[in-house]
């Protein structure tokens, strides 16, 4: 669990702006997954069911803990995402944390909601 906490205070550290909580350890959960997202001073989990989507708001403080309390023996993996970085924890039945991180090749862009492009024919 102090790993676990290491990690979890290290990934605030640098940032992050997405964390999925995923994998359910039992079919008990009442979660599939947990989506944790930074708005403007606060954070915002969306608890998703089969069917529904809870929300919460979180401080920035109090996620750390929080992040403990839904990790630890009921889910088995987390992903988080930051500028320059995306963050694996995989949580092992045993119940030990490893942290592993990738660079991010390519920045994600906006989808364009607009359509201003000209057609391309053969002959103008």
């Amino acid at each position: 669990m102090q790993m676990l906490d290491q990690y979890f205070s290290q990934l605030l550290d640098e940032a992050v702006y997405k964390l999925i909580i995923s994998k359910p350890q039992s079919k008990k959960e009442p979660y599939r997954k947990i989506v944790i997202e930074k708005k403007s001073d606060y954070y915002q989990l969306a608890k998703y069911t089969e069917k529904q989507v809870f929300h919460e708001n979180i401080s920035a403080s109090a996620l750390t803990m929080r992040c403990l309390e839904l990790t630890d023996g009921h889910y088995a993996q987390v992903n988080a995402w930051s500028d320059e970085w995306e963050y694996y924890i995989l949580i092992s039945k045993k119940g030990n944390p490893t942290l592993k991180r990738t660079k991010i090749k390519q920045k994600q862009t906006v989808s364009v909601d607009t359509h201003n492009r000209r057609k391309n024919y053969i002959f103008e």
